[in-house]
């Protein structure tokens, strides 16, 4: 360092002691500039520490035992006021029971005990030394292990070793052990409880520079890193000062061995208990914590805030989805309100050409009666005039507006009463024939485009057809699911071989037959029945016995079984069950008017009606 006249600071360096070291040259004669070094063991370390103590590691507080004898009488300290001497602790003590003095206390550094330098620990050693060292006292000392001079020795040599003083300070009886209690009540009291005991565990840690427990003004980032370095606590303590087995007192190595494991259980031991109550500290400060709760409600009102509005968002979808379900509903009622309009405007202009065609035919019928009046009904007389005018009333009954308009324009278009009657009796001839096909096919008549008179004779409701569709409406009656699909079924399964190339019928078409059917006279009605019970009658009479197709029998409804009949044969069939020694010799007993052959006769009519009913049904069944 280069050396000016004058005054000149060289060195400024703050030792271990907290005092600072200044080299100070006087006023220098000479203007030369000069470069002086500064060597030797204390310089070194003097360096050594103050580095130390910049980065954080005050490595010289844990000097081993060749470091401490190779420079404890270098050090230059000459502060002694921190060694406290307490001469009548020390002999009150045991040399025997070293492990319970405090060592700190022996060596008057129980003020600053785990923040003593290493200096300090061999200035403090020096100093004892020199005051009750058995050579410097008046008194003689006989054995110098009995005296209370080989507690100051223990002392040095556990608090002057690393590893040693590791182990003390991991147990150190001033060290406060327990856990503060939760108080949630007080923040001043909870910052500076478990400040301070945060601060005196930190001493443990494995890491350097431990968060501090902060106050109230702390950011939440801070307290949370607080407590994630806690719970993640890494402790350097361990409890080998308190082993109570000396395994080097061991006679064998098995014994040793033994002591060593003994050792190691109760260290784990002790361990476990730390975590425990390491763990419990930081719990009980988490509660106490008014940070954490603060949070906690800070937290809860922003997820209420995003419940409320989440809420809101679904009542507001909820709404618009009421408001476009109504403007549905809105739109669906004018829609139909609008068909209804035009249902109710269709039925209106039906009803006018409805009304228009009957004044037509009316004004056809008076028109036709009118050309027959005036040609005085072709000089009938008697009989013969009220046949004419009966013949006049069924044409007038039977043709549309249309077909009497033609027959009235021939009529007037006549020349003479021969040439009118010879119109007439065309007409009149045309409509009874037209009346008699109706008859015998058994449909009705109706009226179609305006024009009466045209029939509507349906090729594929052969006799057959209509004696299958009385008998299945027996079978199936009314309230029978799916009825008359059921019934057009039975009809297309059991129709005659002779009708295969006819198109099968629907249930429509069905519903449509009985309608006309039960619309038709009774004579009709009367002749269906009579014809197939006629063609019943003829194949008896060709085979000599019942046919084997149940659709070729009489149906029910022609059949001579009464009622009461028919609830007799039940009967008697249950009274004589399947198994009965001549069965159906006692049954025909029980039906006075029936014999053997006719009840067995009936009885397999019956069975065949029954089979045929469950495969209509089951063919609907498959089908839907």
């Amino acid at each position: 360092m280069e050396i000016f006249p004058g005054v000149t600071r060289l060195l400024a360096i703050t030792a271990g002691n907290g005092r600072e070291v200044t080299t100070v040259f006087r006023e220098w004669a000479g203007s030369r500039p000069w470069c002086v070094e500064a060597a030797g063991a204390a310089y070194q370390e003097l360096l050594r520490r103050h580095y130390s103590l910049l980065n954080g590691n005050d490595d010289s507080d844990n000097l081993d035992d060749d470091d401490t004898s190779s420079s404890s009488d270098e050090v230059d300290d000459d502060d002694e006021s921190y060694v406290i001497f307490n001469d009548d602790y020390l002999m009150k003590l045991d040399p025997v029971d070293w492990k319970d003095q405090d060592h700190y206390r022996v060596l008057g550094l129980h003020n600053l005990r785990h923040s003593a330098t290493s200096s300090q620990i061999r200035k403090a050693h020096r100093l004892h030394v020199l005051r009750h060292h058995p050579d410097k006292r008046d008194e003689d000392v006989n054995e110098f292990d009995d005296d209370y001079f080989s507690c100051i020795t223990r002392a040095f040599e556990i608090l002057g070793s690393k590893s040693k003083r590791h182990a003390y300070d991991s147990v150190d009886p001033a060290f406060d052990d327990s856990v503060p209690d939760i108080c949630k009540d007080d923040p001043e009291k909870f910052y500076r409880v478990y400040g301070e005991t945060f601060l005196n565990n930190a001493r443990f840690s494995s890491k350097r520079n431990p968060p501090p427990l902060g106050d109230d003004r702390s950011t939440r980032e801070q307290v949370e890193q607080f407590y994630d370095f806690w719970y993640n606590f890494t402790s350097w303590r361990e409890f080998s000062y308190l082993d109570e087995e000396d395994k080097e007192k061991g006679s064998d190595r098995d014994e040793r061995r033994w002591m060593d494991k003994q050792n190691k259980a109760e260290r784990l031991r002790r361990k476990k208990e730390e975590s425990a109550r390491l763990r419990q500290l930081v719990d009980n400060a988490r509660v106490s914590d008014p940070r954490l709760r603060r949070y906690k409600e800070e937290d809860q009102r922003v997820k209420d805030d995003a419940k409320r509005a989440k809420k809101e968002a679904a009542k507001l979808r909820e709404e618009g989805l009421r408001k476009q379900r109504l403007a549905e509903e809105e739109a669906l009622r004018q829609r139909r309100e609008e068909a209804e309009r035009l249902a109710e405007e269709k039925a209106a202009n039906e009803r006018r050409e409805r009304g228009a065609e009957r004044q037509q035919l009316r004004k056809q019928r008076k028109r036709f009666r009118e050309r027959l009046q005036g040609w005085d009904y072709f000089g009938a007389e008697g009989n013969e005039r009220v046949e004419t005018m009966r013949k006049m009333e069924l044409v007038c009954e039977r043709l549309g507006a249309v077909r009497l308009g033609e027959a009235s324009e021939g009529l007037e278009s006549a020349t003479g009463v021969g040439a009118a009657s010879a119109v007439f009796a065309e007409v009149a001839r045309g409509v009874t024939e037209e009346v008699e096909r109706d008859r015998v096919a058994g449909l009705d008549v109706g009226r179609g485009d305006g024009k009466r008179g045209e029939s509507r004779v349906d090729k594929r409701w052969s006799e057959s057809h209509i004696q299958l569709l009385i008998k299945a409406v027996n079978l199936f009656p009314a309230g029978y699911q799916q009825r008359w699909e059921v019934v057009a079924n039975y009809i297309n399964d059991h129709a005659p071989p002779d009708t295969a190339d006819t198109p099968r019928l629907s249930a429509k078409q069905c519903i449509s037959k009985a309608k006309q059917l039960q619309q038709s006279s009774a004579e009709l009605r009367e002749e269906a029945n009579q014809k197939a019970f006629q063609k019943y009658e003829d194949k008896l009479d060709s085979s000599g016995s019942a046919p084997s197709d149940p659709t070729a029998r009489v149906p029910d409804a022609v059949s001579y079984w009464t009622v009461e009949e028919q609830k007799l044969l039940e009967q008697a069939m249950r009274t004589y069950p399947q198994g009965v020694d001549r069965r159906w010799d006692k049954i025909a007993e029980c039906l006075p008017r029936r014999t053997k052959k006719e009840v067995m006769r009936r009885y397999k009519d019956l069975v065949e009606m029954v089979k045929s009913k469950k495969q209509a049904a089951q063919s609907v069944a498959s089908k839907s």
